[in-house]
């Protein structure tokens, strides 16, 4: 019987091959990664050919997770020898909803705008030389497949993967970089070491000829039950809804870059279309009724939309949908980290010192009070916080369910074998808390009680309702509420924004919004049902907000709280840090050494 992808554990044995060490991407553009050159072997079976394929899957699929070395080392080591600073911990810390309690994560040099094109593939972009390696297995995969001797329906499905598997490397470079290299082919060192980025427009129309025709070629039904964590129609329906939304933004829909240079085809299209929106509303409703017809659905059980905390911990409808493994709205997930405990990776580096002895151990993350603020009343008005007050308690308890279902706050449960969060002044848990309140969401209940395996989501059926909201709200505003829900297709942004808040008892946006209004309540649902899964840190940037006070420029802010009588507590606000982000950082650098061997290469602008 024909082996199966082994995702959930066996994965893992893959990023075990080594590597040489080179000082270009060269050897990842001439050489099968992580598997022999004897690809007449590779390509002789079926089961073999499997092998292969689920290489590709290690290399290309993407986790918000820290990866590092030793767990991933195949996988992120640079080929200079230069080891990644940021591999333990997850973006958060570099974005406006928290502040790493680590020192010596890398989210310092973003906050601090040091980031440097020396430094970008440990400050952030580990997996950079990866994705080299998913896109040459695949090019491989194209070229070989026809040969092997396999049935003709095998050789359409492989098509597929390998399409889809170099769409989302070719995204994850785009959302990074902008123009990148299209590699269609297998190089030789000559062709890899002259190769010139392309055009935005170029670049986005191939992830898209490769996701239309992977959609096109991916059999119906694919995969099979047993085969979680492999590609199936509605992920690439929702990597193509990601790839055109992020493409109408305002970073790349424009005609007036974020910095003027002499490339700007290479950072923008060079125009404003209305278009792009469109494109990108059509492709989120095609993904929706694909993600339906093949089962996925918005967790939106009635009992679980305000639930009543049980033993100070709330377990509602948005918490089963990111803690759930393989549930129904995960449209598919990252299979490559076994199972765990609290002390090994990845959790070490997610959860807060919540043990007295074992300070500096854990590098958790601590919740920027600017964050909280976001969150609206559960009657969804404006909760009026001030500067200080008396009577944190009743402000915590007022807040839509998502917050108790995301942050670990004063007098809350972090989880069901965990003590009473004490995060006032002297409290157990506050010692570290820059803050005042912890990240919680990640962190599966049972956690505590054992080794779990991390379910971290690729694509989920709430984002591709949030990416159909901002879209057809961008091309022809919101329209106006029908009270449909899934799994009936919303038919305005209202529809889709709604049913994502009555999920988790939140009241339906208010009636008669403009375009400009609606958009700040759509980006302000988005930071909340996608917080800490590493979508703000891309959001920010492609909606040109970054920069904007309070989100990367300016305080991250605190609270002090202390006890008062009866059980209540004081807070007071504090600054914690204050940060800097030169425009600059919308787009990554190139590593340096890409630029220095590729006398056709052209790096982005201020850098």
């Amino acid at each position: 019987m024909m082996k199966s992808l082994l995702y959930k554990t066996t994965l893992m044995l893959l990023v075990c091959m080594s590597f040489s060490c080179k000082k270009d991407i060269t050897q990842f553009l001439e050489k099968p990664p992580g598997i022999s050159l004897d690809e007449d072997k590779v390509f002789s079976s079926q089961e073999e050919i499997e092998q292969y394929i689920s290489t590709g899957y290690q290399y290309s699929i993407p986790t918000f997770f820290g990866v590092r070395d030793g767990l991933n080392g195949t996988l992120t080591v640079s080929p200079t020898g230069r080891i990644p600073t940021q591999a333990t911990t997850i973006f958060a810390g570099a974005t406006d909803e928290a502040e790493s309690t680590a020192d010596f994560t890398s989210n310092n040099a973003w906050n601090g705008g040091s980031v440097q094109p020396t430094t970008i593939l440990g400050d952030e972009d580990v997996m950079y030389f990866a994705r080299f390696k998913g896109i040459r297995l695949a090019n491989i995969l194209l070229e070989r497949i026809d040969a092997a001797p396999v049935t003709a329906a095998y050789k359409q499905q492989v098509k597929a993967e390998a399409k889809f598997l170099r769409a989302i490397n070719n995204f994850e470079t785009f959302k990074r970089y902008g123009g990148f290299q299209i590699i269609n082919k297998r190089l030789t060192a000559e062709e890899s070491s002259t190769l010139a980025r392309s055009s935005i427009q170029a670049c986005v129309d191939f992830i898209i000829k490769d996701l239309d025709e992977a959609f096109t070629e991916l059999p119906a039904g694919f995969p099979v039950e047993a085969q979680k964590g492999r590609v199936n129609k509605s992920a690439i329906a929702a990597l193509k809804s990601r790839t055109l939304l992020y493409a109408a933004s305002p970073l790349f829909n424009t005609g007036t870059p974020y910095i003027s240079y002499g490339n700007n085809s290479l950072i923008c299209y060079g125009n404003f279309s209305a278009q792009r929106w469109q494109l990108a509303a059509d492709a989120a409703l095609v993904a929706l009724n694909t993600a339906t017809g093949e089962g996925f659905q918005l967790l939106n059980d009635p009992a679980k939309r305000n639930p009543v905390p049980v033993n100070r911990a709330v377990l509602g409808n948005y918490r089963e949908s990111w803690e759930a493994p393989d549930n129904n709205e995960l449209i598919l997930s990252y299979k490559g980290f076994p199972s765990s405990g609290r002390f090994s990776h990845p959790w070490q580096h997610v959860l807060p010192n919540m043990d007295p002895p074992f300070d500096g151990y854990f590098s958790g993350t601590a919740v920027n009070h600017r964050f909280i603020k976001r969150y609206e009343k559960k009657d969804g008005t404006v909760q009026t916080w001030g500067s200080s007050g008396n009577d944190l308690v009743q402000k915590y308890s007022e807040l839509d369910p998502r917050f108790a279902q995301t942050v670990g706050f004063n007098g809350s449960r972090f989880s069901q074998n965990q003590p009473i969060l004490e995060t006032f002044q002297g409290g157990v848990h506050s010692r570290t808390c820059k803050t005042g309140a912890w990240m919680k969401k990640l962190v599966p209940d049972l956690l505590y009680a054992g080794n779990l395996v991390p379910i971290i989501s690729v694509f989920r059926y709430n984002e591709l309702l949030l990416n159909y909201a901002e879209a057809i709200n961008e091309f022809q505003g919101p329209g106006v509420a029908t009270g449909a829900t899934p799994p009936i297709i919303p038919v305005s942004a209202y529809d889709a924004l709604n049913a994502i808040r009555l999920r988790s008892g939140m009241p339906p946006l208010p009636a008669g919004l403009s375009k400009d209004q609606f958009r700040l309540r759509l980006q302000n649902e988005r930071a909340i049902e996608l917080a800490f899964e590493n979508y703000r840190i891309w959001d920010v940037r492609r909606w040109l907000i970054a920069e904007n006070d309070g989100i990367m420029n300016g305080a991250v802010l605190g609270l002090r709280i202390t006890t008062l009588p009866a059980s209540q507590f004081r807070y007071e606000e504090f600054v914690v840090e204050n940060r800097v982000f030169p425009k600059r950082l919308y787009l990554h650098p190139y590593d340096r050494d890409e630029i220095l061997r590729n006398p056709n290469m052209i790096q982005n602008p201020g850098w």
